[in-house]
């Protein structure tokens, strides 16, 4: 047989390389040239690998450098290598379950303190983003409908300062609180399926003190208070959602040290 072996700097890779025992010259030479295809084909996805695969280095996938942009949304629904985000402070994020990245809101302080209401999903694979919903308006004080009710027409108010994000065991997308021109104390779900936001529980005003009832026990009562900054959110195994500590936008910045 014959052995024929590439090296991709310092690593070498070898694949086996048979004739075939026949008295046809032509057909062995044949087989040894689909052989050597595959060889080198071997070697060279191997190379492509090492060179693009190195770890420990950043790599710039996306977006523009400068300072100030205002984004390219293109059409809401429908990727596209051009579309943009506007550059954005403090958005609420999520991974979901299928690897794709998430944003919903931020602070844009282009022009003044402005707080977008657009959610944004990056795909990893095709290197696109898409504007899923909202309206591209700044300082909006979103369209709440029925609590409880999933809705097209729904949507949250533009929030940013860090709103608290969770992804349940079905996939969907949940925040809590942020800011603008007052901290929010409202719990937001939003559908990937139906692309529609609910708004599942919260008074939807700002600034709200909450009910805390007693500790340790639920109820239907309760909400934890007005608040952004959120440091800490979690899903635990059973699918329930925890935040822990945040700090309060009112009169004066307050930090809150409850788990809820």
């Amino acid at each position: 047989g014959i052995r024929d072996h590439c090296v991709t700097g310092v690593q070498t890779c070898a694949l086996p390389i048979y004739a075939l025992h026949t008295d046809n010259a032509t057909e062995t030479f044949i087989s040894m040239k689909k052989y050597l295809f595959i060889l080198l084909f071997h070697c060279s996805a191997s190379m492509v690998n090492r060179i693009s695969a190195q770890p420990g280095q950043w790599t710039w996938m996306h977006g523009d450098s400068a300072f100030t942009g205002t984004g390219n949304f293109g059409t809401q629904g429908i990727p596209s290598v051009n579309n943009d985000p506007p550059h954005l402070y403090e958005c609420c994020e999520w991974t979901d379950l299928n690897g794709n990245f998430w944003m919903y809101g931020g602070l844009d302080d282009n022009n003044g303190i402005q707080i977008h209401n657009d959610l944004w999903k990056y795909d990893p694979l095709t290197n696109e983003w898409t504007w899923m919903t909202g309206t591209n308006a700044i300082n909006d004080h979103g369209v709440f409908g029925i609590q409880g009710i999933s809705s097209p027409a729904n949507r949250p108010p533009g929030l940013g300062y860090g709103a608290a994000s969770w992804v349940d065991l079905n996939g969907d997308l949940w925040m809590f609180g942020g800011w603008c021109d007052s901290s929010y104390c409202d719990l937001w779900k939003y559908h990937i399926a139906s692309n529609e936001w609910t708004w599942i529980k919260g008074p939807g005003t700002g600034n709200n003190n909450g009910n805390y009832g007693v500790k340790g026990v639920p109820s239907v009562l309760n909400n934890p208070r007005a608040r952004s900054e959120c440091a800490t959110a979690w899903t635990d195994n059973a699918g329930d959602l925890w935040l822990f500590r945040s700090e309060e936008h009112t009169s004066e910045l307050q930090s809150h040290s409850d788990l809820v």
